[in-house]
C-alpha cells in the first residue's frame, strides 16, 4: 500500500478542529474535498489545502438545506469569481424532521439557485439529501446537463442510483459510516453500486459512530476496508478505483480542465 492512499470525498475539517481543539490531519488520505458554508470556514480551507503536500484537498462551498438562507447566494457568487471553491455543495433537500421540513420553501429556492450557478460555472454539485430523493429526481433534466454530480452520504438503493446514471446524470455516490453502523441500504449500496461510481467519506465530525462524539479523519480506513470486504476485494484495490473515481468526479482526470 503506498503512503498516501485513501479518499474522503466529504468532509469538514474546520469544524472537526472545533471539536477536537487539534491540528487536522490528513494521515493516509491522498485526495479529500473540504464542505465549507461560511466565508469563514472557506477561506481557513483554502489555507489548509496548501498545508497538506503531498495530499491534495479541494474546497466546496454550498448552502445547506438545514440552513437554506439565500442572502448566502452573494457569498458564493463572490466565492466562485475569486476562484476559491472545485465544487459547489452540500446543497439539496434535508426533510428529516418536522423542523426541516417548515423551510422546504427556502430549500427549493436556494436549490434552484445552486444548480443554475453549477450549470453556468461548469462545476461539479455535491448533494446532501434526507428523506428526500423524489425531490432530486425532479431535477433530473437539469442534473444531467452537469459536469457531474456527487451525491454525500448516498442515502438511496442501488436502483436509485442506477435511474440516475440511465436519465444521463454523471453521479456518483459517496458512501460513509453507514457502512461501519450496519446500516442495510448502505451495505446494499456498497455492494452492488458500480465501482466505476463510488467514493468514500468520513463527513466528520458530523458522521458518528455508536458511543463515539464525533468521527475523525482516520476513520476513512475503517470505511474503505468495510467497503472492500463487502465488494471482496482487497483495499489496495478498492482505493485505486476510488482515487480514479475521485479524480474524475472533480475533474482531475482531465488536465485540460482548469480547477476554479
Amino acid at each position: 500500500m503506498s503512503v498516501l492512499h485513501f479518499i474522503d470525498a466529504h468532509i469538514h475539517p474546520y469544524d472537526l478542529v472545533g471539536k477536537a481543539q487539534r491540528a487536522f490531519d490528513p494521515g493516509l488520505t491522498a485526495f479529500l474535498c473540504a464542505s465549507s458554508h461560511t466565508m469563514e470556514e472557506l477561506v481557513f480551507h483554502r489555507r489548509l489545502s496548501g498545508t497538506l503536500a503531498p495530499a491534495t484537498m479541494l474546497c466546496s462551498f454550498g448552502i445547506h438545506p438545514q440552513e437554506p438562507d439565500d442572502t448566502a447566494l452573494e457569498v458564493l457568487d463572490r466565492a466562485i469569481e475569486l476562484g476559491m471553491v472545485d465544487a459547489i455543495g452540500e446543497c439539496g433537500f434535508d426533510l428529516y424532521n418536522p423542523a426541516f421540513r417548515a423551510s422546504l420553501d427556502a430549500q427549493i429556492l436556494v436549490w434552484n439557485a445552486q444548480v443554475e450557478r453549477s450549470l453556468r460555472h461548469g462545476l461539479p454539485l455535491v448533494i446532501h439529501s434526507r428523506k428526500a430523493l423524489p425531490l432530486i429526481f425532479e431535477s433530473t433534466a437539469r442534473l444531467s446537463r452537469l459536469p457531474s454530480v456527487i451525491f454525500h452520504g448516498w442515502p438511496g438503493s442501488p436502483d436509485e442510483g442506477i435511474a440516475f446514471l440511465k436519465r444521463g446524470v454523471n453521479a456518483y455516490f459517496s458512501l460513509g459510516k453507514g457502512v461501519l453502523r450496519g446500516q442495510k441500504t448502505v451495505l446494499h449500496s456498497a455492494r452492488t453500486l458500480p465501482v466505476d461510481r463510488i467514493l468514500t467519506e468520513t463527513d466528520a465530525p458530523w458522521m458518528a459512530g455508536r458511543g463515539e462524539a464525533y468521527s475523525r479523519e482516520i476513520d476513512i480506513q475503517k470505511v474503505s476496508q468495510c467497503i472492500a470486504d463487502l465488494r471482496s476485494v482487497s483495499l489496495d484495490t478498492l482505493c485505486s478505483r476510488v482515487e480514479k473515481n475521485f479524480k474524475e468526479a472533480f475533474f482531475l482526470a482531465h488536465p485540460s480542465r482548469e480547477l476554479l
